[in-house]
């Protein structure tokens, strides 16, 4: 970048034609204005609202207010549910075992009966080299014996990452509200 600037750019700059105006360097500013003007227009940007957030929450708002609202009263019980039971949550132990193929993720979590359906257990790593963070999807795999509202979760990654990159949580869940947006709760494993 900075040789660039310094061997392009910047010389463009002081190179004047007889009127004094540097047509090099005009001709850069033009040529990055075409091709970028679409990405950074008002047009792109009014679109891409347009698209990734205003009609979704019309389309939201539609469904809960169809048949005098029964979807926003169940989203509003799912949360009440949430207030109420979030804090009997629990970790218990957590293995990782690791071979060449990947990480092998079992995590015990107990809870209140009532959040059954109403969270889920994940594996969470931030985003690597510039990329999105992985948040991937722990399997409930049976009810624990010595616990009676305790289950086993698990998830497989790939090798690709350390396992300690991985953090085991538990969020909010429910097929109609948009997490974090509606609910913030979380709860980290930690140690």
């Amino acid at each position: 970048m900075y040789d660039l600037l310094e061997h392009q750019i910047i010389p463009a700059f002081y190179e004047r034609n007889e009127n004094g105006i540097p047509t090099r360097w005009v001709a850069h500013v033009r040529q990055s204005m075409a091709r970028l003007t679409p990405q950074f227009s008002a047009n792109r940007a009014v679109r891409e609202y347009l698209e990734k957030y205003y009609l979704p929450a019309a389309k939201t708002y539609r469904a809960r207010e169809a048949n005098k609202g029964a979807l926003a009263d169940k989203i509003v019980d799912w949360q009440r549910v949430l207030r109420e039971h979030w804090q009997s949550i629990a970790f218990g132990p957590v293995e990782v075992n690791s071979d060449s193929a990947g990480h092998e993720f079992t995590a015990e979590v107990c809870f209140h009966e009532a959040l059954l359906h109403s969270i889920t257990v994940e594996l969470y790593a931030d985003a690597a080299t510039g990329g999105q963070p992985e948040q991937i999807q722990m399997q409930r795999r049976m009810r624990l014996k010595r616990a009676q509202n305790g289950y086993i979760f698990s998830a497989r990654v790939s090798s690709d990452r350390p396992a300690s990159d991985y953090t085991p949580r538990v969020i909010p869940w429910h097929p109609d509200a948009n997490v974090p947006l509606e609910t913030s709760e979380i709860l980290w494993r930690h140690g």
